[in-house]
């Protein structure tokens, strides 16, 4: 079969309406709920002192405003293309049907790639605050439990435990796992509040000073890498099948989550680098350390407690993803077949369990520095095959039906590519190495199965 073959739509409406209407659980609020989950964790309580100390300082508020904004734009190509083609698989299925078969299968493998060392970036940060919370209580781990071998520990234990407890739950079902997520971010939004309240009244203005200690290039590389905060936006295409309305409630939920999120990330920016010198939140817990450093480690506690919770939603929603994006290959032929079969509720169990114990060894033994630029670079590239995607759709299909349509087509598109290219090659150039054998590897497994086993039945040469 040819490798520039593409996915047929008319296929799609097809297989959209596969899923019995009473399995789809999930509402725009469920909808936000998950990507704030997913944005909110990752970024505040991991990522944010971390960017602030090495690439922006106190200037880490530009560089997640323009991250914002560029995921604003891409959010608007998203949210066309989800609304159009309303089954699993995200990108994935936008460049099949847009692209072929070729840049589809490595679309989808990228993605899934990016998913997975997000699990266990996440479970990194999630270690440190269960650290956190353990001491306050006199209960050490042992450093060699909780560090990864780089770092001079064994392995990190804890947080390779978390992502088998999320895995438990995943494999539960949407209906019932939503529950647990929609409580665990609950709580991750309260203790967010509560550190912004209590850790307002300790700012120094004096700590903003300077500003930018990095220049406009420490913002602009700074925003690279707060790609890493944003991705839960695009874990939102991967849960179409299981919403009741995708084509109304999956746009409002990206527009909503991306709102918030960005607020929430400006405010606590803010507190954060003026309340602690920025040079000294080097790392993942960085919200606890900062209480800590004024003397509320009653408060710190709480929060530490709530980030333990919470994060677990992060990794719920990445872990969802994953699960999605390879049971849409699977159904493909491009995976093996017996991948998307589901349990008696309804979920891909072989592939939940599957993604868990290799993101659980994943997040045992690798660097979360490391893996936050390999996610980055890979991101990048799938947001810019996503705005490429709606140009191409939209001359394939012309009078197919679009509930959401992306304002100003060509023009957004084609910027969001421009200023995504821009930023993609200000990352450093370790983050490009493992995704490059990332993708070899990906072509091997290609030409060696998928291209022989893919179904014809959803491909043409349109």
């Amino acid at each position: 079969m040819s490798i520039m073959e593409k996915k047929v739509i008319d296929v799609v409406e097809i297989e959209k309406n596969k899923k019995d209407p009473s399995l789809r659980s999930m509402g725009a609020l469920d909808i936000t709920l998950m990507g704030v989950g997913a944005i909110v964790g990752s970024g505040i309580l991991v990522l944010t002192g971390v960017v602030a100390a090495t690439t922006s300082g106190p200037a880490v508020i530009f560089s997640f405003l323009l991250a914002a904004f560029v995921c604003g734009l891409v959010g608007l190509c998203y949210a066309e293309v989800a609304a159009t083609i309303p089954i699993s698989g995200s990108a994935y299925i936008y460049t099949y049907a847009s692209m072929g078969k070729l840049v589809g299968y490595l679309t989808g493998w990228l993605l899934t790639g990016v998913y997975m060392t997000c699990v266990a970036a996440v479970a990194s940060g999630w270690t440190g605050y269960l650290s956190n919370l353990l001491n306050g209580v006199g209960i050490i781990i042992p450093e060699a439990l909780t560090k990864v071998p780089a770092d001079g520990g064994v392995a990190n234990l804890p947080g390779a435990i978390a992502i088998l407890l999320v895995t438990i739950m995943l494999s539960q079902g949407t209906k019932e796992s939503k529950k647990f997520n929609n409580a665990m971010v609950g709580i991750k939004i309260f203790v967010i509040l509560l550190f912004c309240v209590v850790a307002a009244f300790y700012i120094k203005p004096s700590n903003w000073t300077p500003f930018a200690p990095f220049g406009i290039k420490g913002v602009l590389t700074g925003a690279s890498t707060a790609f890493f905060a944003f991705i839960g936006f695009d874990i939102l295409a991967t849960s179409v099948e299981d919403v009741k309305n995708p084509q109304k409630d999956l746009p409002r939920g990206m527009v909503a989550t991306l709102i918030v999120c960005a607020i929430l990330y400006v405010v606590v920016s803010l507190i954060m680098t003026g309340v602690l010198k920025y040079t000294e939140l080097n790392v993942p817990e960085a919200m606890s350390l900062v209480l800590e450093s004024v003397g509320q480690h009653g408060v710190a506690g709480v929060v530490s407690l709530g980030a333990v919770i919470g994060l677990l939603a992060v990794l719920f929603a990445l872990c969802y993803a994953v699960s999605r994006v390879v049971m849409s290959m699977s159904r493909d032929g491009l995976l093996p077949t017996n991948l998307s079969k589901l349990s008696s509720k309804d979920s891909p169990n072989v592939i939940i369990w599957g993604n868990g114990i290799l993101c659980a060894l994943i997040t045992a033994f690798f660097d979360i520095h490391i893996l936050v630029n390999i996610s980055n670079s890979g991101m990048l590239i799938i947001y810019m095959l996503v705005c490429a995607s709606v140009i191409i759709l939209r001359k394939l299909y012309p009078n197919i039906e679009r509930s959401f349509k992306t304002p100003l087509v060509p023009f957004i598109p084609i910027l969001s590519i421009l200023i995504l290219l821009f930023l993609f090659v200000r990352l450093p150039f370790v983050a490009f190495i493992p995704l490059v054998a990332w993708l070899v590897i990906g072509l091997i497994t290609f030409f060696l199965y998928a291209n022989k086993n893919s179904n014809k039945k959803h491909s043409c040469n349109k």
